[in-house]
């Protein structure tokens, strides 16, 4: 394995020494963090888990130091990273901010915006010296509960979770598992792209006397195991004993066996070996992707003025299938702008005639105050989820409609593309015509090179593990050009709408709560009740059909945009550099460096074959 490592370290650096004077600087970027993850491998562990479920006192335990606030009370609002490392000398505190600075602070600080993050961070970080060689390279991320991870972390799910290791989930063993440890599990399984990324269940804050047969660890396994689509074996950590009341000493949970078998995992050989084999596979996709700019740049100086002018009506025509395919986004955006404010309208209608024949149940309530808490925290919530999930279930119909519209239209042009390449009779036309549908092909699969600079790098020079090194190569956008969209694309849409949501709920379950606290009168209290929380529900109805749909929408329509600029703008825009490049005095220079770092790509790719 170590001989392995090694060979394939040596390929990356002759690569690395190709790139240095390469004009895509995306590339020599790629190629430098790919390497350095290969020669220092780092392992990544997130623990998720609802609000309480002491995830902050399972690290502490780890390291017998109390290195995160952590209290009955819910004590962690942002994601916090712990590092450690052989090179760290001390135990340093730092602010990841949104726009990758990173800045120092006092362990007072550190706790305050643990609890309260300002508007600004992105995530903490505590820099901590490894005197333990498990330790070395290890990355923990404690993160926030249910209702802060989905209204304003989001990027824990949508970038953490698939480029973990391990991922540790966390349930109170006295709370169990409830509709947000539901939706949180259900999360996780929709972002792994990789089966081999494992899920530990850990029930943590259990009775001494609890074992892995007893009925609540099996309840709590089972319901898991169900959502998760798979048997999650449970972890038991049980409840910690303080001694000496008035003398307390820090006690830390023993989960020992969890911390075990993560380090056996992330050390495990396998998992090495396919690290290399993925970082193998990722050096020679970098390869692929500058060998096709060499061969286009080399073949346009073969171009004469007849074959210039033919490539240019050939290309310019491929081009307006651009438009044609935005004509199909809009078209379909332009419908759900109209239908989705009518869906959930009619949905909300439901719940406001839901809400009132409980609130006007006479018998079953014993005072304002009960019957507000079980609105506010019960009734409103659940049926926010299911209106988010009917408008996650129709635009998953509407968008697989559009997508075979688009596919359609788009597998069209190509197929006219690669037909005018085989009938054309010039030698030099087709070549640029093949070399531009394998760029194209690489494109709708994600440049390799932005893809790990985007996914290793990260904000604020966050790296990861073995779940990047699966993502590279994949598609980057859902469903564009021969494939159906993933369910990643459908659950995050949903989760855009349920964000949204989520911050309107947290808002209108204060004020139904504070209406029951206000309305005293025992005679009248269900008639003021209902027409306050019929008014709260109504706002909601406003604000979500309203301004959430548009930026769904919005979003939606963006990110299809981007996608489809970046696939034909790039095609002619690469061709049009190259000319310009022919025409200028060194040209003839640089094109005896194309033909030569050809040859060596050519060369270092047969090397990695033979590894």
């Amino acid at each position: 394995m170590v001989n392995l490592k090694n060979k394939i370290l040596d390929i990356s650096n002759q690569v690395g020494v190709l790139f240095s004077n390469v004009e895509k600087e995306e590339l020599l970027g790629a190629q430098r963090l790919l390497h350095l993850r290969l020669k220092e491998p780092q392992s990544y562990i997130t623990l998720v888990g609802e609000t309480s479920s002491g995830k902050s006192t399972i690290i502490n335990g780890l390291f017998k130091q109390e290195l995160l606030p952590h209290a009955a009370r819910p004590t962690t609002g942002t994601i916090t990273q712990v590092y450690n490392s052989n090179n760290i000398k001390k135990c340093d505190y730092f602010a990841i901010n949104k726009n990758g600075t990173k800045e120092k602070l006092i362990r007072k600080t550190f706790d305050d915006l643990n609890k309260k993050p300002d508007a600004d961070l992105l995530r903490l970080l505590i820099q901590l010296p490894s005197d333990n060689e498990e330790f070395n390279g290890l990355n923990l991320f404690d993160t926030p509960g249910y209702n802060s991870l989905v209204a304003e972390h989001e990027e824990v799910l949508r970038a953490f979770i698939p480029e973990s290791d391990v991922i540790v989930y966390t349930v109170n063993y006295r709370v169990g598992f409830g509709e947000h440890d539901q939706i949180l599990l259900s999360s996780i399984q929709d972002l792994l792209l990789d089966d081999d990324i494992p899920v530990l269940l850990v029930i943590n804050r259990c009775p001494l006397d609890a074992i892995k047969n007893s009925k609540r660890i099996e309840e709590i396994s089972s319901y898991a195991s169900d959502c998760f689509h798979k048997t999650l074996e449970p972890y038991i950590i049980h409840s910690v004993i303080q001694g000496d009341i008035d003398n307390p000493v820090p006690v830390y949970p023993e989960a020992n066996t969890v911390w075990r078998d993560v380090f056996n995992i992330t050390t495990d050989e396998k998992r090495t070996e396919t690290l290399l084999k993925r970082g193998k596979d990722s050096l020679k996709n970098l390869l692929d992707e500058y060998q096709l700019i060499l061969n286009g740049k080399i073949a346009v100086a073969e171009l004469n003025e007849k074959e210039e002018k033919e490539l240019r009506e050939i290309l310019n025509d491929f081009v307006s299938t651009r438009d044609k395919l935005i004509e199909i986004l809009n078209k379909y955006c332009n419908r759900w702008e109209k239908s989705l404010p009518q869906i959930i309208d009619s949905r909300f209608s439901d719940l406001t005639e839901l809400v009132n024949d409980n609130i006007n149940s006479a018998n079953k309530w014993l005072d304002c105050n009960t019957c507000s808490a079980y609105i506010g925290s019960h009734l409103l919530p659940y049926n926010l989820r299911q209106i988010s999930r009917t408008v996650e279930n129709f635009l998953k119909v509407e968008l697989n409609q559009m997508n075979r519209e688009m596919e359609d239209m788009a597998n069209q042009a190509i197929k006219k593309l690669e037909q005018t390449a085989g009938a054309i009779s010039s030698p030099t036309v087709n070549k640029i015509l093949l070399n531009l549908l394998s760029k194209l092909g690489m494109k709708m699969m994600g440049d390799t090179a932005k893809s790990m600079i985007a996914g290793l790098g990260g904000f604020g020079g966050l790296a990861s593990g073995l779940g990047n090194l699966v993502k590279m190569g994949l598609k980057r956008l859902g469903g564009l050009f021969g494939k159906t969209f993933s369910r990643q694309v459908y659950a995050n849409i949903g989760k855009f709408f349920t964000k949204e949501m989520v911050k309107k709920l947290n808002v209108a379950v204060t004020v139904i709560i504070e209406a029951g606290t206000y309305i005293i009168d025992s005679k009248t209290w269900q008639k003021k009740l209902s027409k306050k929380i019929v008014g709260v529900v109504s706002e909601l109805n406003s604000e979500l059909s309203s301004g959430t749909v548009s930026d769904v929408i919005e979003n939606i329509r963006n990110t299809n945009l981007e996608g489809i600029n970046e696939l034909f703008e790039d095609m002619n825009q690469d061709f049009q550099e190259s000319l310009e490049e022919r025409n200028n005095i060194s040209y003839k220079e640089n094109l005896i460096k194309y033909n030569s770092d050809l040859i060596k790509t050519i060369e270092l790719k047969k090397q990695l074959g033979g590894v």
